[in-house]
């Protein structure tokens, strides 16, 4: 569905393309998506188990930091919250 949505996006047809996999289950798993996509042509190369990690190498990393804190409107703690937003910062 990704790749649907990612080539739809940028105006291709993966009708058109060749699916090239990559990671340790490409070759389990390539020629499903490439009939769901209605592509005709497939390549696994040799080393397509180390594609993955050099996606992963190459990817822009990013971190995630959230907090829960249950506040009442009536009832606000303002020390709290900026306690909560230092700890976020």
């Amino acid at each position: 569905t990704a790749i649907e949505e990612i080539t739809l996006t940028q105006g291709l047809d993966p009708r058109e393309a060749v699916i090239v996999g990559g990671g340790g289950g490409a070759g389990l798993y390539a020629v499903a998506i490439a009939r769901r996509l209605g592509s005709r042509q497939v390549i696994v190369p040799a080393v397509s188990a180390a594609l993955s990690a050099a996606g992963a190498l190459l990817s822009e990393l990013t971190r995630d930091f959230q907090r829960t804190r249950l506040v009442r409107t009536t009832a606000f703690d303002r020390d709290d919250a900026n306690a909560t937003l230092a700890w976020l910062a």
